[in-house]
């Protein structure tokens, strides 16, 4: 038995020694390639992307094909948002054969795509810092108030929406979510003057962005009705849960997601029964009944998952 193992690694080795080695793909420069390049399509540039304001350069690896298709790409670096948006383009470039000992060849080069949405070096990189620091303090401030620790939170979420003021006037959401959540810090410690202070600052950040069949806009609505209540001013709170109500309606029917229907048919029961609250507390008994009834018959499901 000893015989045929030793004979049968010699065997292998002898294999392994001959086998020849796969041939290596020939490399050709960005600019030998970009002299080849035939049909070119322009990568789409990422909806959300733009809505940050990310700018950055994708670099990526391609295999072309001795006829000149694009066989295989790969991301080398790049802002993870802009990597599939460049990757599908690519893969429908086309080159002129690459020639290799005067023989149509199988080669690899690298591309580099720019995103820019002109924002001059210096002020994307200060904004990039500022715009780090933000969604840092978002975080912290969120968990704070999750946690309960309120106070913590009214020094976290200040610093963010100062954060949020200092980035340019494309990126108003970041300020609109800030001063919704500096307001319930403050709301859920009871300082309701402060709340209301920061719920009309989200109102009004939310005017220049949002529409009345965008559901952030109704959060908005349901939050100065939040903070007008609290501060004694239910005649005034009224329309806005009223507003509040419709608009949730509105962003339920553009919506396609039944998660976010489903999500939404949630929150407008609770804005709708709150209401109610307020109704009777003016003395109108029998529309605070009906819309009691009303958000009653809303069916919320418990086995929709998200998309």
């Amino acid at each position: 038995m000893a015989v045929i193992v030793r004979a049968l690694c010699s065997v292998a080795v002898l294999f392994f020694v001959i086998a020849p080695s796969p041939a290596k793909i020939a490399e050709v420069s960005a600019e030998d390639a970009a002299h080849h390049l035939v049909k070119k399509i322009d990568p789409v540039y990422p909806t959300f992307a733009k809505t940050l304001r990310i700018q950055d350069t994708v670099v990526l690896k391609l295999v072309i094909a001795a006829d000149g298709s694009v066989l295989r790409v790969d991301r080398v670096s790049g802002n993870p948002m802009l990597i599939e948006s460049s990757i599908e383009a690519v893969k429908q470039w086309h080159y002129s054969p690459f020639l290799v000992d005067g023989k149509a060849s199988e080669v690899t080069t690298a591309v580099s795509i720019p995103f820019s949405l002109g924002i001059p070096d210096a002020n994307y990189k200060k904004e990039e810092e500022t715009s780090r620091r933000y969604f840092a303090d978002d975080k912290r401030c969120r968990a704070a108030i999750s946690a309960g620790h309120f106070s913590e939170a009214q020094s976290i979420c200040t610093e963010e929406a100062k954060l949020g003021e200092q980035l340019p006037a494309a990126r108003e959401m970041e300020r609109f979510e800030a001063y919704g959540l500096l307001g319930q810090a403050y709301f859920y410690d009871y300082k309701f003057p402060e709340a209301l202070t920061y719920f009309q600052h989200q109102l009004e950040s939310a005017k220049k962005k949002l529409h009345d069949d965008d559901a952030e806009m109704a959060y908005a609505y349901h939050h100065m009705g939040m903070g007008l209540t609290t501060n004694h001013r239910t005649e005034e709170a009224i329309p806005y849960y009223e507003r509040a109500e419709t608009t949730l309606r509105a962003a339920q029917n553009k919506i396609g997601s039944e998660f976010l229907k489903n999500q939404y048919a949630k929150t407008l029961k609770t804005i709708m029964s709150e209401h109610a609250i307020l109704l009777r507390h003016v003395g109108k008994n029998a529309d605070a009944d009906a819309l009691d009834n009303a958000a009653q018959a809303i069916v919320v499901r418990t086995d929709i998952k998200p998309d």
